[in-house]
């Protein structure tokens, strides 16, 4: 199976609209769950305390970006 960017728009439509269903009940889940915990600031910090770990997903972050573009393109090039 293929990755649905290699697909026109039409023809994974139906793939398209159940995606975005399941994400809204993911996100109405979500906001329901977080109405009936009630909201304290003070659960989930704006900035944290320790930074230790950042660098590190931050890099993997790029890292994974730049070879999946990279093992793409190699894939599709065709030998000369």
């Amino acid at each position: 199976m293929q990755p649905l960017g290699f697909w026109n728009l039409d023809d994974n439509i139906v793939i398209q609209k159940v995606s975005c269903a399941i994400v809204l009940l993911m996100v109405m889940a979500w906001v329901g769950i977080f109405l009936a915990y009630g909201v304290e600031a003070d659960r989930v910090p704006t900035i944290g305390s320790s930074f230790q770990t950042m660098l590190g997903v931050v890099i993997f972050n790029f890292a994974v970006i730049t070879s999946s573009a990279c093992i793409h393109t190699h894939s599709t090039r065709s030998a000369a």
